[in-house]
């Protein structure tokens, strides 16, 4: 029998989605910061640390050669936490405290899987899907995929860092449909943000889904689940449908 499944493709944002962070930034940064020879509250950290990222321009290079990526990603990281850990100024050993937190986030040390992640990407594996990532997230997600055992699943991951472009700039996500010559209506998006995740995904063309536990999120033109679990029966719908807009 002829597949004449129109959607092919399962493609995800990574932090907040995929994985988060192992505990909280501001207790991983103290524990750090300590050993080094610093102190900040964790609430503090906290504060500041929403504060300077949701402040920061994105951490995208646009016409960056690609081997220099890596280096302007580090800078634009350094830069930020160095704001974040100026209440401990002077900090003597900041360098060195800030290697440790880049390479710690490299690694499962700084993240965990989000609850049914691995068994989501097997069922939908097996059922022939392409998956992917597109992500704001910098090179280090690959590292930390691997490290979480889950990068073998991924055919493609798109970052911002490489393209020259975040999220929810359209350009990130077709991007992503050029790696895998996908068709937009081809692709489900599944994010955890309306303002980057369903509004570039529907700028784009795909099809987005929220990942929304508490149902505390208002993203018109996305369907809402409460779990990874729950992107089968998304898929179970008939396609003419998730195009069209028509959500249950």
């Amino acid at each position: 029998m002829t597949d004449t499944r129109r959607i092919r493709a399962v493609l995800f944002d990574a932090a907040g989605t995929l994985l988060r962070v192992r505990g909280s930034v501001g207790a991983i940064y103290a524990e750090v910061m300590e050993r080094h020879g610093a102190r900040i509250p964790i609430e503090t950290i906290e504060t500041r640390f929403r504060e300077f990222m949701a402040a920061a321009p994105p951490s995208a290079f646009p016409n960056a050669p690609i081997d220099e990526v890596p280096h302007l990603e580090r800078r634009w990281w350094r830069a930020l936490v160095s704001e974040v850990m100026l209440p401990a100024a002077p900090f003597d050993r900041f360098d060195a405290c800030f290697d440790e937190l880049f390479e710690l986030f490299r690694t499962e040390r700084g993240w965990e899987l989000l609850p049914g992640v691995r068994e989501t990407l097997d069922r939908l594996a097996s059922e022939g899907y392409m998956l992917g990532v597109i992500t704001n997230f910098d090179s280090r997600v690959r590292d930390v995929l691997r490290h979480l055992g889950i990068a073998r699943y991924f055919r493609s991951v798109i970052l911002a860092s490489e393209e020259g472009t975040a999220k929810p700039h359209p350009d990130l996500f077709r991007a992503a449909l050029r790696r895998l010559r996908l068709l937009p209506g081809e692709a489900l998006y599944v994010g955890d943000r309306p303002e980057h995740d369903v509004e570039g995904a529907l700028a784009a063309g795909l099809i987005p889904v929220i990942l929304d536990p508490d149902a505390r999120t208002n993203a018109p033109g996305s369907m809402r689940i409460r779990s990874l679990a729950d992107l089968l029966d998304v898929l179970a719908i008939d396609p003419r449908e998730l195009s069209a807009g028509l959500y249950p």
